[in-house]
């Protein structure tokens, strides 16, 4: 993708969840904390609510806005604004520790991206 068409390009500010009886829900992506990969669906973590939705993890973080989400393991992006602090706690173990208190592992290869993105770097 051209420089030109990543400027241009709008990330959703909305994700439509199905719910029982024909009721689609809109949670707005602010709100969301965290989401992980779950078979061909992604569960949304938006505070104390978990929401199912059926669409691969790579589908929807392309249409997340890296500014505020970005991917911390094959399994899993955060919302940038919810990590508290980022911790090593061995060789193998990275962890990004949320506002909410939960912690998620944080895979190699995404360690650095991750520390740029909230250092304001990336």
């Amino acid at each position: 993708m051209t420089a030109q068409r990543k400027a241009d390009r709008t990330y959703i500010r909305r994700v439509p969840v199905k719910q029982p009886g024909g009721v689609i829900l809109f949670i707005p992506a602010a709100q969301i904390d965290w989401i992980e990969a779950s078979d061909q669906y992604v569960r949304l973590h938006a505070g104390e609510k978990r929401f199912l939705v059926r669409e691969s993890i790579a589908h929807l973080g392309s249409r997340l806005d890296p500014a505020q989400f970005r991917r911390i393991h094959r399994s899993t992006i955060v919302n940038l604004d919810r990590i508290r602090e980022l911790n090593v706690t061995s060789q193998t173990q990275r962890w990004a520790v949320l506002v909410n208190g939960d912690r998620l592992q944080v895979s190699q290869a995404y360690w650095t991206e991750i520390q740029e993105a909230l250092a304001g770097l990336g």
